[in-house]
Formats: C-alpha cells, structure tokens, sequence
C-alpha cells in the first residue's frame, strides 16, 4: 500500500536550497555561523570566539575558508558514475589548488603548520593573532572560524528485545526481509560507508561484507579503510573500533553472520569505513578528511585518490548541537553532486524530551537526510532531536524515523549488544537506500528522486508538538521508514523515462514550484524547479500523470512508458477566470504561547491567484487574545494583481491557560466574496515559561540598574530598588513594586538627594508584618559622586508614601555608601551597612553598620569595624540571626601596605551594637579575598559567607565559610576551582530552607558556576556549570531556594545575540538541571539579571535586572516564570449504564494541551485538556479501576483516584 504524505512542500525547499548552493559560486561554509556575527579583522569577517582565543598572544588552530567555489550543476546530467565521480573530484581539486596557492604561498614562507582541504576549500592553520591578520587580509578568504570538535552522540544501552525468526525486531519492523523473500534484493552491488569511530572489520557478522576481503583469509584494506588521526596505528594499516559505535552501525547496515544473527538491512551489500571520530569525539579534521577520502578513496598511504571507488550511501552516525553552522554543508552537497547519499542521524537530548529545535548540524542542513528514533512500541523516542533545523523554520527535521531504541547489533570483541539512538535509526535508512539502489539499478545516483521515494512511502505519524503537518511534522518528519514499500515503488525492471515541461500558458514562462504527480503501477510526485522541466524513471505501462500549480488550473494526461523509450508530456497551465482569493495558511495556528505573553507575529499570505485584479473591501479584527500585527497589505480597501500577494500579521497574547480560537473575515470581489481564516492558539503556563514581563524606562536615557529585589509576605508583590536616571538629577533612587500575578505596576517612588546628583539605592528590606519597604544606598550631597552618605528611605508597602529618610555622614565627610540591608525579626529595626570614609584620605574606608528605628529612622546605633591595615574596608552584605540578637556583616577587609585582602566577617549585638567578635579569613596565596554574600542558617547554628579568594596555581577560587555564629570559630572553608587555570568568584548564597544546605552561585571561568554544600561539614554535594549558546563569558548574579526546599533558582547575565538575562532552575538535591529561560531585550544588547526572588508558595520566581530598549538607554526590567507547576486535581465518579461499567473522570491545572488518561497502570488514551472524559469500561460486576490524569508526555500527574463497583464508591470533588 502506497502512504501518501504533504511531501511537495519539502521538495520544493529542498531544490530550491541544492540549486541554490550548489549552483552558487560563493561558499556556504563562507558564511557566519548563526551563533555568532564575527566582527572584522581588516576586511575580512573572524569568529570573535578565535579572536578571545588569540588575544593572550598564544597560538591556536583555525581554519581559512576560500571563497572560490567550484560549479558542481553539470555533474547531476552524467550519465556515468565514473565520469560523474572523476568530474566533481577534478572540479573540486582544481578549484582548491587555485584559490589556495596564495595563502600556501604565505604559510610556507611563514613556515607556518598547515593541512588544506579541497572538499571544502579550506585550510586548517595553527598560528597566533598576527598571522591570523595577514590570511584574513586576503582577499581571497571568506571566513577564519576556530577548530570544532564534534561528538559522537552516546547510544544508551538497552535490553535486547524478542527476534522474529532469527531477525531483529527492527529490521522486521521496515519490512526488510520482505523485500529480500518478495524481489530478491539484499543490497548486492552497492557499497555504503561509515564515517564513524572505526570497525572491527573481521567481525563474524560484518568480515564476510568488508569489501576489502578477499577470501581465503586475505584483506586488501586500500580504498577500503582511512584513518585520518592514526588512531588505529601509525601508519594506521588496519581498521579498528575503540569506541564500538562504527562496529554497531555497519552492522545495522549490512550485519549478518549466517548463524542467526540477522541484524542488517542490506546483508548483500559491502562496506567500506573512515574514522572521522577518534574515540567519543570527531575532530572537524578527521571529518573532512574522511569527507574526502569518501568521495575519491585513497590508498593507505593516503595516495592515488580513484573516485570511482567512492560508496554509493553513506551513513554519518555524528553529529554537533542545533545549530546554523555550515561548515560541513560543501561537503554534504559534494557528494550529493557525486551522487552518494547521505545519510544523517538527527541527534539526541541526553535529559528528558528533546525540545523542539534540537534538530543536529550538519543533520539539519537542507541536503542531509536525517533520521529519528522510534521504538518497538511505536512510539518517538523521547531523546529523539525535533526539528525545525536551525538553517531555516522552513525546514522540517527528521526527514523521517526509523528504529531507534534497543536496536540490538555487532559490537566489537565478536559480540551483540542493544543500544539505543538516532546513531542507532540512521543505518536502517543507509541499508534501505542499498536495498532500493541494488533492486532498482537506474534510481541509482538519483537522490532527488531517492529521497522522494523515502518521504512518499514513509507511514505517517502526526505529531504538531513542534509544527509541520501531519504528514510531515518536526517530530516524525515523514513518518516512519518503510523499506518494503520504498523498493516496491522503485522503478524495478524494464523502465522508460517520462519528460517535459511545466510552462505558463500566457507567457511560455516556466513555472518554479509547479507539482507533478503520476499514478499507476508506481506513483510519484515532483516539484518542479526553476527550469520548469521534470523527469520520472517508470516501470513501463499505463499512468495518469497531472500538473498542479498555485494560481493555474490543473491539466490531466494519460502516458504509456515502453523501455527504453523516453515520452514527452508538456502541461501549458491557464489562470483560472476572474479574480481569485487564496489565503495561507488555513488555519493559522500559532501553536503553544506561555499565558500572558505575545507570541511572534504570524502571517496570513493573501494572494490573487485569478486572472483579473483582486479587490479586498474588508477585513475583520479577531478577539480571544489575538490581534493584528501590521504586514504589507495595509488598511483595507486594497488591491492585488494577478499572483499579487501580501500579508496580514497577528499576534496572540494567551489571557489564560488552554485552547484559543478566533476568526478574521475577508470581503473581495472574489467569487465567494467572503472567506473565513481560522486563528487558533494554545495557551501554556510550563515550568520556566515568562508569565509577564514589566519594563520601566524611567525620565531619559541613563543607564538604569535595579539591584534588590524583594516579595511581600504574601507574595502578592514585588519590590525592586536601584538607580534611574532623574529629569536634570543625574539618578535617583527609584523603588517600584508590581503585582506578582500580572507585573501591572502598583507605584513608584523616586528619592533625589540634596545635591541632585548620584544617587544610587543597593538594597532593599521589607517588615515581617510587610507593611514596610526599606531601602538604602549612596547619595551626593555635593558636586562629585564621591561627595556621598548613606541614604535609607522608608516606604508605605501598600502606597509608596515616602515615611521617613535617614542620611548618614561619616567622618571623612565623603565617599559614604551602603551596600546591605537587613530587618530585625520583630520589625522594630532596620540594620544597614556599606563602607565610610574614617579619614579624607581615598584610601581610609571602614565597615560602617547602622541601626535605625523601623518606624521612625531614628539612629540606634553605630558600629565601625576598621581592619588591621587601617585602608580600605568595605562590607558587602549583611544578615540578620533568626532570634533577632545579632546583626553579621561581610566584606573585604586591606591589609595594611598591600593591595590584598582577606574576607572580614563580624557579629555584632542587635540592641546595642556592642562587636561581639571578627573573623578574618586570608586563603591560600595570601592574596586578593573579597566576601560578596552571607547568610544565616534557619535554625540560627550558622553563619555561611562566600566569594572569591585568590588560590596557588588556580586562579581566583570560590571560598565559603561556616562560622558559629555565637563565637565566630570557623567550622569549614571550602573551595571549589572551576575550569583549570580560570578565574572563579561567588556572588550569592542562599541557605536551603531545612538548613541542611547551602547553595553559592556566580562567574565560574567564564560560566554559571553554582555549587552546593553540606551544611553541617562543608563536603561538595554537586557542581553545576552553565555555559550559554555562544561559550560565554557568563556570570551568574543571584539565587534563591523553593520554599520547600527541592529547587534552586539562579539567574544573571549570559552571552546570547548579546549580553541576555538566563535564569536556570536546579534540582536541589542533585544539582539536575529543570529548566532554562532566556531573555533577550528589544535591540540584542545589553542585558543582565541582577536580582532574583521565589514567592512564598513556589510557584513564580522573579528576577530583575537592566535591559537596554529602543531609545531609553538601559532600563529596569522584571520577568516571573513559572517555577512549579499546580498540582492537577482529579475527580472520578462510578456509575452503571446498562449494567455496564462507566466513570466520569472531571480535572483541573493540567497544563499542557493535551493529557495522558491511565487506567490500572497503563496508558488508556491522550485526549484533548478539556476537563472531563467518561471511560466506557463495559465490565460487569464487582471490581475497582484506579486513574491518573498527567500533562501528556510528562509526569506531572494527579494523585491516583480509585471508583469501586459493586462496592464503596469513591469520589473526590473539585475545589
């Protein structure tokens, strides 16, 4: 049976992309990657990465991508493999030779090292900076990227599933062995190739396929084996597996010992292998020699290239991450002009479901054909990459999915063993293009038609999770592999050529895009290319063959295919009569949006497909949370000439959880005159979604920073504190508080000092009883910023009536500030500290701590704490002990003569002030230690600071202290050094609610580095790094704890398209990352979380920071997230109809669009998230049946719920 599937959609993307590149003179590879935008060194573009790199004077590997290209277009007509071969390998080598010799020139005379490669026109370089400057002033280079390496994606093992009749379960799933009993094929006369880590070539069920046996024992491994690294050898004369991943690939390829282990595809066909990877890892080296050695193999020495003996498929079980980087797309489309397949794996997630866009390079280029996994269920595997690729959202990935999980094949040692991957799903669909070669010789070297065939026969599984349709969606792709209908559709046999043309009436025009399709004893489909021309291989007899395009009537003809004859059959299509209304999509769906934030904007095409003007007299506006957007129709009335087409944008903005829907109405002098579109769109609140965003842009352009933030008791608001430029002020304290639940702004309070000049608020505090906000900070009271005292200001928490101000001058009379700020348990007194000035001297700071009268700021007290160098004292943070009697400050502490520091941690009695003792920790290489952060334990026992202190051979190190708090003897220090050599500081800590934890985040070599410890010994419970899309720099700022203790919140600034916001959640306990959410402002720049908070029931966490906007300079800005998700409450109510079993299943804060329904342990059904569901059980009798109702896919569930018949009844009502 014939499946059919939306494939012309994809096939036309497809041509158009291999005309496109293939037919291009400039290189592909030549262009950025997508993760970055290279800045320019002379006039030439350099990854800013290899810039980093080369900036501390050292040497580093690179590569020089040449801009001219060879044009590849005429090798598709050859009709000789051999020539087609020898032609591209001519081509590509003698364009490499040319454009390279200039920069050769310059490496040899630099005796620099250096490897060049043809396949893509590359040269690999080791040198520094200056060499660097004069490639790149060539004006012959396109790009200089840095060395990549590549990983073999790890196959997880499994357990071996049952065999049918000595066959594998997934090689009897593809319908491979009916393709062996039904037409006699198992692959003979085609070679596939593995780049890969290698083969255990005489293994019993791969020896008697290795091409390079000759029998008798004897091996030729010439043109057979490659081993770019020598990691088999030096010279690397025979072929190896370290890894065991090659070994297990080919065997799912062409494996078969002759004593029950069928475990290949294609056990006719013969392998030959390269070692691109070598061990876990694939140097970008070793892929594009082994690229080479693929499409013109060579002897062992590397020698005497013979492109004739190149494979015909060619499996890549490898791959990087999700991204947009071309470097391996000329050799991709180099063999695809050689006419080798090329076969893909699309890529694994390690941890939970593979998100949508994970689709792996180069698997994800238009040319590559990747495979998913699926299991012997049926069902996706969760690891499985989806698509869109990065290249383009256009671009649907997997191409489409074959078995991939406890995929049992060849190991090395002579043994079998289960794994589970896409490396595992790609080698099925390798082995079926052998068997489709090897049955239908003149498909052989047709790749277009190859992967058409793939795609047309593939069973479709619909799955919109990540878009596409059903047919052909970025989740399946096409569907799952069927190689028994692939090689039946083929043109097997005697077989004649159908040609012609797809041209417009009118004009005699071709028409790109146009769709031809053929039925009869075979069926296909074409999209037509640029030239208007299509051509088909039949089987000879009788077929219906019709022509399609968008804006033309179809046309219809019956054609007879004699062998070795070609028939011609032209279609010259008409435009229909009068003007014609076509909109696209139909519905549009915007698919899942986080409630209460605005999708992307989405775009109807409305297009004339008629022949006279198309008027459009109205367009209606949609409701439910959908809204226009602009596009480039304009305001209605307007017009559109024939094939004339404009669009209409939308947005939706999801006010609630759950299923949209909404429609816009067009009137036209089309016939219909009035047409319908359907908007559609999910609302979803997942952990980690935006559920708002709040952005305050204060008087001007100033650079505004929020530092603190804090939540109300209740966690019914947030307030945040920091600077915003002033209306002639310079800055002001400017405090803001938001509702939680929707970031509408309650009020806003702005404090200007006396001078109106800087005036800067760091800290913010609010009263137990929480109807008081307290902030301090610095603030001018002269001409200089330095001219500063301390300022706090307290705030009405309801109104943001200011109540009173409290300003502190030290005795240096300038360079005052506070930094930290604390509440006393009873809120009686508000506690702050900073650093003051002793002396007018700019090297004489002390710790200054001061207690002021929460309700009226009147002074309490005052404390100093001059360290024993007498200099530069500056505390940092500051808290409070849970029964109110003692205030702990941190900070740096400068010895006296030197430019070190030590941390110095001091108590101090809470009524009076009174030092009750100091603590002073200088680390390992007695030099620069600076505490940033402190914290009390909940049962008051410890006091824990961090920061960062300078170690011996390491850099700066994170070091946190546990102190007792009673007598400030140090219980533990410990330290924790990131990357080698790296600089590592921590900037928070935060103190798990149990007090059995402490968890200190900050900048770690560059990363995230976020740490937890036992509380009571110090020892290291995990180590979590974060390094962003781009490799950093990335620092994190803030932290928080889940009231009940099971995640950690982090957040602060990470390199993205600029600087973003990132804030991460971990679980508490073993340092697994839940989830990650990005934020990237208005213009890509500038970016940074600088706070963070998580209300008191879990369930949002909150995080501010500076975000530059369009005109406004930087500016506060506020997200929530969702940071739990509700617990879903299920209802089960038994009852009898007709003496049979029904229950009434009634649910509420399921989240996802759809749930899983379990009954007894076992999945019942998926059913749309609409609340209820009855199950039909149809027993009789006493019995008892027990419900989950989960998000689908997902294990947020209900508690079970059991109904009883024949008995008690159980039932729960919602609340």
């Amino acid at each position: 049976m014939l499946h059919r599937r939306d494939s012309r959609d994809r096939h036309r993307r497809w041509l158009a992309g291999l005309a496109a590149t293939i037919l291009a003179a400039g290189l592909a590879a030549a262009a950025p990657p997508a993760s970055a935008q290279p800045p320019a060194t002379g006039d030439r573009t350099v990854e800013p990465q290899l810039l980093d790199q080369l900036a501390t004077g050292q040497s580093a590997t690179f590569w020089v991508y040449l801009r001219g290209q060879a044009d590849l277009a005429a090798a598709a007509r050859m009709p000789d493999r051999s020539a087609q071969g020898s032609w591209v390998y001519e081509q590509l080598t003698g364009t490499a030779r040319a454009s390279q010799s200039e920069l050769v020139s310059m490496l040899d005379a630099a005796h620099a090292e250096y490897q060049p490669y043809w396949i893509a026109n590359a040269v690999q370089v080791r040198g520094d900076r200056q060499l660097l400057d004069r490639i790149a002033a060539l004006p012959e280079v396109a790009q200089v990227t840095g060395d990549r390496v590549y990983r073999l994606p790890e196959p997880t093992p499994a357990a071996e599933q049952p065999r049918i009749d000595a066959v594998e379960w997934n090689v009897d799933r593809i319908g491979a062995p009916q393709v062996w009993t039904t037409f006699g094929t198992t692959g003979q006369d085609i070679v596939v190739g593995s780049i890969d880590s290698g083969a255990q070539f005489d293994h019993p069920a791969l020896v008697a396929q290795y091409r390079g046996n000759l029998g008798n024992g004897e091996f030729d491994h010439d043109y057979n084996w490659y081993d770019p690294s020598s990691v088999c050898g030096f010279p690397s004369l025979v072929p190896c597996d370290n890894n065991g991943h090659g070994t297990h690939t080919i065997g799912t390829m062409v494996g078969d010992d002759g004593a029950g282990n069928q475990i290949g595809v294609a056990p006719g066909a013969t392998w030959i292998a390269a070692k691109g990877c070598e061990s876990l890892s694939c140097s970008q080296a070793a892929l594009l020699a082994s690229g080479q050695f693929m499409l013109a193999p060579t002897d062992l020495a590397g020698e005497n290239a013979n492109p004739d003996r190149r494979p015909h498929v060619l499996n890549n079980s490898w791959g990087g991450g999700a991204t947009a980087d071309p470097w391996y797309q000329p050799t991709v489309q180099a063999w695809v002009a050689a006419g080798i397949f090329p076969q893909f794996a699309n890529g694994n997630t390690t941890t939970g479901v593979a998100p949508c866009g994970s689709s792996s390079d180069p698997g994800n280029l238009p040319e590559s054909y990747a495979a998913g996994a699926f299991d012997i269920n049926g069902n996706i595997a969760a690891f499985s990459n989806r698509g869109p690729s990065a290249f383009g959202a256009e671009i649907i990935k997997p191409d489409l999915s074959a078995p991939g999980v406890a995929v049992r094949s060849s190991v090395p040692g002579n043994g079998f063993g289960a794994n589970s991957g896409t490396s595992m799903a790609s080698p099925h669909v390798a082995g079926t293009v052998a068997l489709m070669w090897s049955a239908a010789p003149e498909l052989e070297r047709d790749i277009v038609a190859t992967r058409e065939l793939l795609d047309l026969t593939a069973v479709d599984v619909s799955d919109l999770t990540c878009g596409g349709t059903p047919g052909d969606n970025n989740v399946w792709g096409q569907g799952q592999l069927d190689a028994f209908a692939a090689v039946e559709q083929s043109p097997r046999g005697p077989t004649g050529r159908l040609t012609g043309t797809v041209t417009d009436a009118g004009t005699g025009d071709p028409i790109a895009g146009a769709t031809v399709s053929v039925t009869g004893a075979v069926e296909r489909r074409r999209t037509i290319g640029p030239d208007g021309g299509y051509s088909f291989t039949l089987p000879v007899g009788e077929y219906q063959v019709s022509a399609a395009a968008f804006g033309y009537r179809p046309q219809q003809d019956q054609v007879s295919i004699a062998e070795g004859t070609t028939t011609e059959r032209h279609f010259p299509l008409a435009a229909p009569d009068g003007p014609q209304l076509s909109v696209s999509p139909n519905p549009l769906d915007f698919g899942e949006v986080a409630a209460l934030s605005a999708s992307e904007p989405a775009s109807l095409t409305l297009t004339n497909t008629g022949g006279e003007p198309l008027t459009v007299s109205d367009v209606s506006v949609p409701d439910s949370g959908f809204e226009p957007a602009g596009g480039g129709c304009g305001a209605a009335p307007f017009t559109l000439a024939r094939l004339e087409h404009c669009t209409l944008d939308y947005r939706f903005t999801p006010s609630l959880q759950g299923p949209a829907e909404a429609t816009v109405r067009l009137v036209s002098n089309g016939p219909n005159r009035a047409s319908t579109v359907t908007l559609l769109g999910t609302g979803t609140t997942p952990v980690g979604a935006q559920l708002w965003l709040s952005r305050y842009t204060g008087t001007g352009t100033d650079s505004d920073v929020p530092h603190d933030l804090v939540l109300s008791p209740d966690g019914g608001t947030a307030y945040l504190t920091g600077r915003n430029g002033g209306d002639g002020t310079l800055t002001d304290y400017v405090t803001v508080a938001y509702d939680t639940a929707t970031g509408d702004q309650r009020w806003l309070a702005r404090f200007d000092g006396p001078a109106s000049k800087t005036d800067e608020a760091w800290a913010i505090g609010l009263s137990p009883d929480g109807s008081r906000v307290f902030v301090t900070g610095n603030s001018a009271t002269g001409s200089f910023s330095s001219d500063a005292d301390y300022a706090t200001v307290a705030y009405d928490a309801a109104t943001g009536d200011q109540l009173w101000v409290a300003r502190f001058d030290g005795p240096g009379e300038n360079q005052d500030g506070a930094r930290a700020l604390g509440v006393s348990p009873d809120g009686g007194t508000v506690f702050v500290t900073g650093a003051s000035r002793f002396t007018s001297s700019i090297f004489g700071t002390d710790y200054t701590t001061i207690a002021y009268d929460a309700a009226t700021g009147e002074q309490r007290w005052l404390a100093r704490y001059d360290g024993p160098g007498s200099t530069l004292d500056s505390a940092e943070a500051l808290g409070v002990s849970p029964d109110g009697g003692t205030v702990f400050v941190t900070g740096a502490s400068q010895l006296g003569g030197s430019f070190t520091e030590d941390y110095a941690t001091v108590a101090y009695d809470a009524v009076t002030g009174a030092q009750r003792w100091a603590a002073r920790y200088d680390g390992p290489a007695a030099g620069v230690d600076r505490a940033e952060a402190l914290g009390v334990s909940p049962d008051g026992s410890r006091v824990l600071v961090t920061g960062g202190s300078a170690g011996v051979d390491t850099g700066a190190d994170y070091a946190t202290i546990s102190y007792d708090p009673a007598t400030g003897d140090q219980q533990w220090v410990a330290r924790y050094d990131g990357l080698p050599g790296g600089s590592d500081a921590a900037s928070a800590v935060s103190v798990s609610p149990d007090g059995a934890g402490v968890v200190v985040t900050g900048g770690s070599s560059g990363d995230y580095g976020t740490v937890a410890y036992d509380v009571a010994t110090g020892a290291q419970r995990w180590a979590a790094r974060y390094d962003g899309p781009v490799g950093g720099p990335d620092v994190a700022a803030a932290i928080g704890t889940s009231p009940d203790g099971s995640e950690v919140f982090v957040t602060g600034n990470s390199v993205g398209v600029s600087f973003d916001f990132a804030t991460l959640a971990y679980d508490a306990a073993t340092g697994e990352q839940h989830w990650q959410a990005r934020y990237n402002g208005p213009v890509n720049d500038g970016d940074a979380g600088t706070a963070l908070a998580v209300s008191p029931d879990g369930s949002r966490v909150l995080v501010t920071g500076q975000s530059v906007g369009e005109g406004s300079g930087a500016d506060y800005l506020t997200l929530a997230h969702r940071a739990a998700l509700p617990e879903i409450v299920l209802a089960a109510e038994a009852r009898r109809v007709r003496g049979s079993h029904t229950v009434d299943l009634a649910w509420r804060d399921a989240t996802a669009p759809q749930v899983d329904i379990h009954r007894d342990g076992d999945l019942l059904t998926t059913v749309p998230n609409t609340g209820s569901h009855t199950d039909l059980v149809f027993g009789r009798g006493p019995g008892s049946y027990t419900y989950r109702v989960c998000d689908a896919g997902t294990s947020h569930c209900s508690d079970p719920e059991t109904v009883w018949f024949g008995g008690a009844m159980g039932s729960l009502s919602l609340e």
